[in-house]
């Protein structure tokens, strides 16, 4: 049985294009596993067991081994997205699609608990994060304040950390993504989004009475926008694995969206380091090797 579902599973993923979404393979405890597809040629591919019904020694091994083998790609231990690519250049997914059942999820910026009906949904538990605690807070989620840049949170306390729209206003950001890295546990995801130069290029409108938000500048407290190679080099320079990096369109403006990844033998708050990549080969293996000194970000 357990045999016929593998072959199943690995059937689904031969093929060349995926509908963006999350689909279940069900079966048997030692088997049950969610696998997040995002459209394309290459699939962005997220695949784990559940956090609750881990894989058997054996056939844990043969799976690993086989997409190792097919889609190239790195084993980086348990936790949010046991299996990644070794390149970032795929589409990162939807908030939605890095929340699996029984997630600790941390939203910075929490105004309008947006995530809040998901993490029911997903029965995962919702921290808010924000200057001051938003009207409305929905049964069953917590709060923490945020101080300048300093999250009244524990280290390693959360599978996915989201920030949406927020690193554009903030005027430290190696500081404020230490920050998002401390409190995210080892293995786990931390889902970014940012509005891009190209949202910096559009007209503003001449009449500032008509209330139009075009451009970027038109919010007063924006410091600067992100492109993707910013947030690839911010990711490196925090020690967080770039796993998706891409552009997207968010509510009509132009955004980047990175979906990064805590080593599993990091705990904490990590080191940073500076990040040029000047004569660098291309790839996420090379520039972390130049980073950190190993093409290993498992360690």
């Amino acid at each position: 049985m357990q045999i016929a579902l593998l072959f199943l599973a690995l059937r689904c993923l031969s093929m060349s294009r995926f509908q963006m979404g999350q689909s279940t393979i069900k079966g048997p405890p030692s088997l049950k596993m969610v696998i997040c597809f995002c459209g394309g040629p290459h699939n962005f591919l997220i695949a784990q067991p559940m956090p609750f019904m881990p894989l058997a020694g054996g056939c844990r091994r043969w799976w690993t081994k086989t997409l190792r083998k097919k889609f190239k790609m790195v084993d980086v231990s348990a936790g949010t997205a046991g299996l990644v690519r070794t390149s970032c250049g795929e589409q990162a997914p939807e908030v939605e699609d890095c929340i699996v059942r029984g997630a600790t999820v941390v939203d910075c910026g929490c105004y309008g608990w947006r995530l809040a009906a998901h993490c029911t949904r997903a029965e995962a538990r919702l921290i808010g994060v924000d200057q001051l605690e938003p009207p409305g807070r929905p049964v069953g989620t917590a709060f923490a304040c945020i101080h300048g840049l300093a999250i009244d949170l524990d280290d390693d306390v959360a599978d996915v950390v989201v920030a949406s729209h927020i690193l554009e206003h903030v005027q430290e950001p190696t500081v404020f993504m230490l920050e998002l890295m401390r409190i995210t546990k080892p293995g786990g995801v931390i889902w970014i989004e940012a509005p891009s130069e190209l949202s910096a290029l559009i007209n503003a409108s001449s009449d500032s009475e008509d209330h139009s938000f075009l451009s970027f500048w038109d919010d007063p407290t924006h410091v600067r926008p992100w492109t993707p190679g910013a947030l690839y080099r911010l990711a490196l320079s925090c020690q967080c694995v770039p796993v998706a990096i891409s552009r997207c369109n968010a509510g009509g403006i132009p955004s980047s969206r990175m979906v990064g990844r805590k080593p599993m033998g990091l705990s904490g708050l990590p080191s940073t380091r500076y990040v040029s990549l000047r004569d660098v080969e291309p790839g996420l293996s090379n520039a972390w090797h130049h980073v950190w000194g190993s093409k290993n970000w498992c360690s």
